[in-house]
Parts: C-alpha cells; structure tokens; sequence
C-alpha cells in the first residue's frame, strides 16, 4: 500500500534475514516533500526478537524513487548487534523515536539532485530493515507530525530535590 500522508508504515510486520521494505510506503511530489518542516520517525517492537546474540538488525528510514526502496537517500538508521538488546529482547519497547524532520527534507532534496527529479516526480518514504543469519522479529513504524508517546519520555511528577525544610518569610 502507499500512503499519500504520514502514517503508518508497518504493523507487526513480520521480518527475518535478508532485507525488506516495509509493508506501506508514503508517496508524495517532491515538491509536497520540501514543504516537511517536523516529522517523527516511530519503530517499536510488536514481538520479540529471536535468533541470536551474533545477529544484527538494522532499521533504515529512506526516501527512493519507487516502493522497492533501493534507489535512495537514507534518512536515518538504527544499528543493534544483538537479539539480547533490551529494544529487541521485549514486546512493547520502542526501538527508534527520533525527530527525522530536517534529515528527512535534507535526504529528499539530496534524492532530487542525484535523480534530476522534477516537483511533479514522486518521492517514496519507507522503512528498509536488514537483519543477518537467524534473526527475527515483528515490528510497527510510523510517520508522524507529532512526537510519539514512549517509556523513555515519561512525565516526572516527583521532584528530585525534595521539600526546602525553610521558607523565607516573604512567602
């Protein structure tokens, strides 16, 4: 499927070794894509990584000339050496929550120069994950204008430095 917003890009995807676009892919003009200003990437893990601790599994956000993604700019990558690493080794835990905003202008502009592409040209965005040997894994990734909600980005609601045991006599 492609999609002519951001969106969502995979959803429990199922991936193994070798090298797969993701499921959805969003298409729009190159002239649609100079106008991106803030965009977040999202990619979480839908299941456990299987395999072993020798596999590697990469995570690459890139904008092409078609939904095969290989003639292309990247936009940005996670490498991870392990299946034991704690994004992969759990269900649930995001693997990528970055703002990609002006990487992502930056990479379809570069896109556009390398190609000779013209405003009316379509660019493609997608997910490209390459995983070695025995590697496994199911994923969801999104496109997003807003910042995606994570564990690591948690509101603090305790103060870290206690309640002053003195008040000053103004207050």
């Amino acid at each position: 499927m492609i999609l002519d917003k951001l969106g969502v890009l995979s959803t429990a995807q199922d991936l193994t070794n070798g090298s797969t676009a993701s499921e959805n892919q969003i298409k729009m003009s190159a002239r649609d894509w100079s106008q991106i200003t803030d965009a977040w990437l999202a990619v979480d893990c839908e299941t456990a990584a299987g395999g072993d601790t020798g596999d590697t599994f990469k995570f690459e956000l890139r904008v092409a000339t078609s939904t095969a993604l290989t003639t292309h700019k990247q936009v940005c990558c996670v490498d991870i050496t392990s299946n034991a690493d704690r994004r992969l080794a759990t269900a649930g835990k995001p693997i990528a929550g970055m703002n990609i905003g002006k990487s992502l202008k930056s990479a379809c502009q570069a896109l556009i120069d390398a190609q000779s592409l013209v405003d009316t040209d379509f660019i493609y965005a997608g997910l490209y994950t390459t995983i070695s040997a025995v590697g496994t894994i199911s994923i969801n990734a999104a496109l997003s204008p807003h910042e995606p909600p994570t564990e690591d980005h948690r509101q603090v609601v305790d103060s870290n430095v206690g309640i002053p045991d003195k008040c000053s006599a103004a207050s």
